[in-house]
């Protein structure tokens, strides 16, 4: 016969150590102590009751040992005793002991019945402590099943209100992230409106601005012409005049050739005449060629003089001429580049005006429905929040309840079995004393009325009596055994509630893990509109690069006709021709403006090119075009240009640079926007071309932020 200790070893599948998982809202750690410490405190109960099991087990098995000993020994003898023969003592004897012997065996018989039916008794209490047994199993298996469909209700009903709240919480987000998308597309279709009217206000200004450029270059082609033109009939006059003048010098020069020779020929023939009148009148003669002579000489200086003095009349005429023209032409270019830009300025100003409403429009459509979205998130966030909680406080409550109940429906199961437990083992040790103490009676009384006749008889009678008090404690034993497997079957019925408590306690868990994906989830639609909130900046920064571009275009088309290769062009005719001249009294320049200003300056050396100043002269400075004489000294007064100052300080390239704009932050988590304006300049002060993400890592342009 084998002992060992798997008699009362547990299943693999029960644990003994505490399985409890930490978590941010788990147990109450002090409630988890105690509820270890209690366990702990039973399980060395049960080791303890398990070591003296184990004891009275190998003390059991010892005495079965010493009386299978006496078994073998009393066996011995009986086989000894039928070997002997009674004849050889006479047939009276043999006869007497014959029947001693059948007395015997009829004794022996009855005990056998007597104790068949003691075993039968006893058999019949040990199946009805097994049924008894097996009844408490079964109470106890119901009661745990209905416990474990009640804690499954439960935890199915739970995992429902999970589901529930997480496909809440999952078509909430859903509506948010819908709702998020929904004012994406529609601030992303604003922007897109925004970008195409500005788009077209680009487009329409570049088309004003080329159409002014055109008439621009048409109106300079034409003043070109016409100075042109004026220059043409100038050099034709003053090659007219200096042909009228030569041929007068030569008509002069003739005719003093002619009156000279003529004088000279009469001056002969009076000589002649003289001399062949006589010596007396030669110098009469001589006197009169004289006179004749001075007088032609003074008339051929005469008409000199006079021919020189019409053709300084003519030069004079010629220059008043064209200088009265070129001074006509230059107050009508200046009041005809007065008017464009006017118009120009008038149309920018039309354009800006609209753009700042339509600017000033979408920002208060945007700033309000960022206010509903925020007011609706916040709303949101706070029921579920609030949801959340009662709920998270219910779970709690509910679980702290249920394991309540749970503690003590098994401390009183417990108790009832210990109870249960005690008593029957009482009973059946009371059982097996009775059934010992009936035996050791039989057995004596077996020995008293065969102590004479049979000896080995009554030892037979007490090794049956030692067989059936063994066959009892083995029943005993195998009732205990029973019962300890009961016992760790209802420990093993324990673990596996502990580990449904444990499973419930990993879907809770889960489920809290889906409320925080939810919360992930949440975050990420916060991040979307974080980023809404970035593309809508984005698109603010692209409206002030088409302002920028804007305003580059109109200085563009204010400073059109003077980059022209045209420009100087002017300049250098009026200076060739006063050079052609050759006289040093009057030069003629030309300059040119913005606002299409002149300054001329007299007294300049022939050849010298004209002296050109820009200024930038603000939309709403205008000063008429003035020119006057050269040769008076006369000189035009040019605009000063007052500098445009940004909200950081800077100066600004066009006026729009530097505006500041209105943008919402984000905080920490994408919470809590802030509006805040932000004011973009480039390097050196001037709005540079459309960056890129690369060329705003590679070029970092200074950003002002100014929290209101």
């Amino acid at each position: 016969m084998s002992h060992g200790e798997e008699l009362f070893a547990l299943g693999g599948d029960v644990t003994t150590e505490p399985s409890f998982e930490s978590a941010l809202r788990g147990y109450e750690k002090k409630q988890v102590d105690r509820y270890v410490a209690r366990a702990e405190h039973e399980i060395a109960t049960l080791a303890s009751e398990r070591e003296q099991a184990y004891t009275q087990i190998h003390k059991l098995a010892g005495q079965v040992e010493v009386l299978q000993r006496d078994l073998s020994q009393v066996r011995k003898q009986m086989n000894v005793v039928d070997r002997a023969s009674f004849r050889h003592l006479g047939p009276r004897v043999e006869s007497i002991l014959t029947l001693a012997e059948e007395q015997a065996e009829q004794i022996l018989a009855d005990a056998n019945g007597e104790i068949e039916a003691r075993r039968n008794a006893a058999e019949h209490i040990i199946e009805e402590a097994r049924e008894q047994a097996s009844r408490a199993l079964k109470d106890f298996e119901i009661a745990l099943a209905a416990r474990r469909a009640e804690e499954e209700r439960h935890s199915t009903a739970k995992r429902a209100e999970a589901d529930a709240t997480l496909r809440a919480a999952k078509d909430e987000s859903a509506q948010l992230r819908k709702a998020a998308q929904d004012a994406l597309a529609k601030a992303q279709q604003e922007a897109t409106q925004l970008r195409d009217s500005a788009k077209e206000i680009h487009t329409r200004a570049q088309q004003e601005s080329t159409k002014l450029r055109e008439a621009a270059r048409e109106a300079l082609a034409n003043a070109r012409q016409e100075a042109s033109d004026l220059r043409e009939a100038a050099k034709e006059v003053h090659a007219k005049a200096l042909q009228e003048a030569k041929r007068l010098t030569d008509t002069a020069t003739e005719a003093g050739r002619a009156t000279h020779a003529k004088a000279q020929q009469e001056a002969k023939q009076i000589i002649d005449d003289a001399s062949m009148a006589g010596r007396a009148t030669r110098a009469k003669a001589q006197q009169e060629a004289e006179r004749l002579t001075t007088q032609a000489s003074e008339s051929a200086k005469r008409n000199r003089a006079e021919t020189e003095a019409y053709v300084q009349r003519m030069r004079a005429e010629t220059e008043e001429y064209v200088k009265h023209a070129r001074a006509q032409t230059q107050q009508e270019l200046g009041a005809w580049r007065a008017g464009v830009e006017q118009e120009v300025n008038s149309r920018r100003e039309a354009a800006d005006r609209e753009l700042a409403q339509r600017r000033a429009t979408a920002e208060q459509e945007y700033a309000k429905r960022r206010d509903e979205l925020e007011k609706q998130y916040k709303s949101r966030q706070q029921e579920l929040e609030t949801g959340f909680t009662s709920r998270q406080q219910e779970m709690e409550s509910t679980f702290t309840a249920r394991h309540d109940e749970l503690e003590a429906e098994y401390s009183g199961r417990k108790n009832e079995l210990e109870t249960e437990y005690t008593a029957r083992k009482n009973e059946i040790e009371k059982g097996a004393a009775g059934i010992r103490q009936a035996a050791e009676q039989d057995a004596a009384a077996l020995r008293q009325r065969s102590e004479a006749e049979a000896a080995e008889l009554l030892r037979r009678a007490e090794t049956e009596a030692g067989n059936k008090r063994r066959e009892a404690d083995e029943h005993v034993a195998a009732s205990r055994r029973q019962f300890e497997e009961y016992a760790a079957t209802t420990q093993q019925h324990l673990a596996t509630t502990q580990q449904h408590l444990a499973a419930t306690q990993q879907e809770s868990a889960a489920g809290r893990q889906q409320l925080a994906q939810v919360m992930l989830e949440i975050a990420q639609a916060q991040q979307q509109l974080a980023d809404l909130r970035q593309e809508t900046w984005k698109s603010r920064q692209e409206s002030d690069e088409l302002q920028r571009q804007m305003a580059e275009l109109r200085l563009q088309s204010v400073a059109g006709p003077i980059d022209g290769p045209t420009a100087p062009a002017a300049g250098d005719g009026a200076s060739r021709s006063a050079a052609e001249d050759g006289d040093d009294g009057a030069t003629v320049s030309g300059a040119a403006t913005v606002s299409g200003a002149a300054t001329a300056d007299a007294g300049t050396s022939p050849g010298s090119g004209a002296a050109t100043s820009l200024k930038t002269e603000p939309a709403d400075t205008r000063q008429p075009v003035n020119a006057g004489a050269e040769g008076a000294g006369q000189s035009t007064t040019r605009p000063v240009a007052e500098p445009v100052t940004t909200v950081d300080g800077g100066a600004a390239s066009a006026g729009v640079d530097g505006e500041p704009t209105v943008a919402a932050v984000p905080g920490v988590g994408g919470r809590d926007a802030k509006p805040t304006k932000i004011t973009s300049t480039g390097e050196n002060g001037k709005r540079p071309s459309k960056p890129t993400t690369d060329e705003r890592s590679a070029k970092p342009s200074k950003v002002t932020i100014e929290k209101d």
